[in-house]
């Protein structure tokens, strides 16, 4: 009889198990990954509409206060509200009432946001220095820097910002911190 040499061809069954072994290994990374990144664009499409919010919001503000008319047109400024009068001579107020953050424009009120956690104004002089504003009738304010930290919640938390802002109008007197 002859016998026929036959070539070895196809895997073992342990290289067959080990290719299986890698391939699920490399699955559940994949997976993982896969709902990490579904888990963040659903975050990202949560936030949104706050973020528009915030935006609208900062922009409104940030408008309003750089449009004060002079030093002499802040009537009013504490840590939760600012009051001044703009370039054509509007009354302006911003505060928070419960949750709402208020905007009064010459005794007219309406709500610009729900669900404000937090409405901090810090007030700054021309060298960079924190300020507790003082108003009398006649003088001058000494305040060139506002600064307002604003929290919105949300379904997937608070959304915490920061703005400064420049009154517009307002002459500095000190070159350091501008």
């Amino acid at each position: 009889m002859i016998f026929k040499k036959f070539k070895k061809s196809g895997f073992t069954l342990i290289e067959t198990i080990l290719v299986i072994v890698v391939l699920g290994i490399l699955a559940s990374i994949g997976v993982a990954a896969l709902l990490e990144m579904t888990d963040s664009v659903v975050f990202v499409n949560k936030r949104e509409p706050t973020r528009a919010e915030f935006r609208l919001i900062a922009s409104k503000i940030t408008r309003d206060i750089r449009r004060t008319d002079d030093e002499l047109s802040i009537n009013n400024a504490t840590s939760a509200l600012i009051n001044f009068d703009n370039v054509d001579e509007d009354n302006i107020i911003y505060s928070l009432s419960g949750t709402d953050l208020i905007r009064t424009e010459n005794g007219i009120s309406y709500t610009l946001s729900r669900d404000v956690s937090s409405f901090v104004l810090s007030y700054y002089d021309d060298y960079g220095i924190s300020i507790v504003p003082e108003f009398t009738a006649g003088i001058p304010t000494n305040i060139r820097l506002v600064r307002i930290d604003l929290a919105i919640e949300d379904e997937a938390g608070d959304l915490n910002e920061e703005l400064q802002i420049r009154p517009k109008n307002i002459s500095a007197v000190g070159k350091l911190f501008w």
